[in-house]
């Protein structure tokens, strides 16, 4: 009787321990994506916001899902404001009037070492916690 109960006890313990790990990483996700648009809006006080945020993500438990979090947030902002800019652009040609955009491979290659990096933390964090 007493195995089960300590079975029971140690699964509850597994499913608290799983849900701080999605809330800690979702509200990674969510200040990834705030510390990219203010990063990319803000100038200086953006970047200096984001790199506070960085600074949490390193003192948050479990530190690899605020970190995962947080780079798939930002590099998921900064690819959806580039792709913006980039249609924005397109769609305001016409007679007599043309849209020149700058050329934005480095920012998107950026954002998407962003993303990829926290796509593979995260991706190891969760093959880490699965059972064998």
């Amino acid at each position: 009787m007493r195995s089960r109960q300590g079975a029971a006890a140690g699964d509850a313990a597994g499913k608290e321990l799983a849900m701080g790990v999605r809330a800690i990483w979702l509200a990674g996700v969510l200040l990834g994506v705030l510390a990219g648009v203010l990063a990319l809006v803000g100038g200086v006080l953006g970047v200096v916001f984001a790199a506070a945020l960085l600074g949490w993500a390193l003192l948050a438990r479990p530190r690899a899902a605020a970190f995962s979090g947080l780079l798939i947030g930002a590099g998921s902002a900064w690819l959806l404001f580039l792709a913006r800019a980039e249609l924005a652009c397109r769609g305001f040609t016409g007679p007599g009037r043309e849209c020149v955009s700058p050329d934005l491979t480095p920012w998107a290659t950026i954002a998407l070492v962003l993303l990829a990096a926290g796509l593979a933390i995260r991706a190891a964090g969760l093959a880490r916690r699965r059972p064998s």
